[in-house]
């Protein structure tokens, strides 16, 4: 997914279910070097994993998409669903030293809350502690 294709999907309400979920497993899972199910049950590591979330959504929010009251909620009850295994590609990549999609994600995310006046200091913090893998 390009950048543009990015703003485009916040600015039209598309796959933002879906962009969230990943952004957050992606960052989470990158950043910890850990599967989905260890940083859920640690409540360091979950609170870290529901800001990545609630940031993605927050900028969302900034580019015009009407979002539920509960949408927060439902991603977190299905992140609670996935397999305890469960790792996001980027993590496949970090592990086998393959290229990342930081900048596509966090990266991105990061620069969108910037115009938009949209505070994201955990995606700050996933694309520092992750941008010398890329």
């Amino acid at each position: 997914m390009c950048d543009a294709v990015l703003h485009i999907q916040f600015a039209n309400g598309l796959d933002v279910r879906a962009i969230t979920f990943l952004a957050a497993v992606a960052g989470a899972t990158g950043a910890t070097r850990k599967p989905l199910g260890p940083i859920l049950a640690d409540p360091d590591t979950r609170a870290f994993f529901v800001a990545l979330m609630h940031e993605v959504a927050a900028v969302a929010a900034a580019s015009g998409v009407s979002l539920p009251a509960d949408f927060e909620q439902d991603q977190l009850k299905f992140a609670d669903n996935a397999p305890f295994s469960f790792k996001a590609s980027l993590l496949h990549d970090l592990e086998h030293g393959s290229r990342l999609e930081l900048d596509r994600l966090s990266g991105k995310l990061t620069e969108l809350g910037k115009k938009l006046n949209v505070p994201t200091p955990a995606n700050e913090c996933a694309y520092t502690v992750l941008k010398l893998h890329r």
